[in-house]
């Protein structure tokens, strides 16, 4: 049911009509009247005007850098260098207490490459596994190459390590191949 004005609807105890271009997650549209209505990670909070909306239970990024992706509830920093090993830049994550960026769902993808903007970086991914234990799963709209195999460094004994372009997902080399960026993320 679509409409423009409110009074088309009749007004009912505990309801409160929201323009339905809205989508959930939008605590502003999220109507609550019981507060066993809201998802996990949700309270339901009364407004000044006694209307109850969702609203996320939101824990804000602790360390200086760090911008929130709500959906899995991490924090997340884009880090530029003049060139790091895959090994050296998750031993910088790790001491702010963090982690290469693990991208396990399509949409966290896209939010990624929507940040990035092009930025080719290091990502959480060695040996076909995520830094959170996931096992990789190409789920992605992109070429993916994992075959641990970096042509330019054969010496290296270990080229399993992920590396994200705009337009592509692969394996390099993770001790002497360098990259001017990467992703750290804390899991909040």
């Amino acid at each position: 049911m679509t409409s423009s004005s409110e009074t088309d609807f009749v007004d009912e105890t505990n309801c409160v009509y929201v323009d339905m271009t809205q989508y959930r997650g939008d605590s502003y549209y999220d109507p609550c009247p019981g507060s066993d209505a809201c998802v996990e990670g949700e309270f339901c909070q009364t407004l000044k005007d006694d209307k109850k909306i969702c609203n996320r239970d939101v824990k804000e990024c602790e360390v200086d850098g760090y911008v929130r992706y709500t959906k899995e509830n991490v924090c997340l920093k884009l880090v530029s260098t003049s060139g790091l090993t895959w090994t050296s830049a998750r031993t910088v994550c790790l001491d702010e207490g963090a982690e290469l960026v693990s991208i396990t769902t399509l949409e966290k993808m896209k939010f990624m490459q929507n940040l990035l903007k092009g930025i080719p970086i290091w990502i959480g991914l060695r040996s076909k596994r995520w830094m959170t234990g996931d096992i990789f799963q190409n789920i992605y709209t992109m070429p993916v190459q994992l075959n641990d195999f970096d042509g330019g460094y054969r010496t290296d004994s270990d080229a399993s390590c992920g590396f994200l372009t705009s337009t592509s997902l692969y394996d390099t080399s993770c001790n002497i191949r360098q990259q001017h960026s990467f992703v750290c993320e804390i899991v909040l």
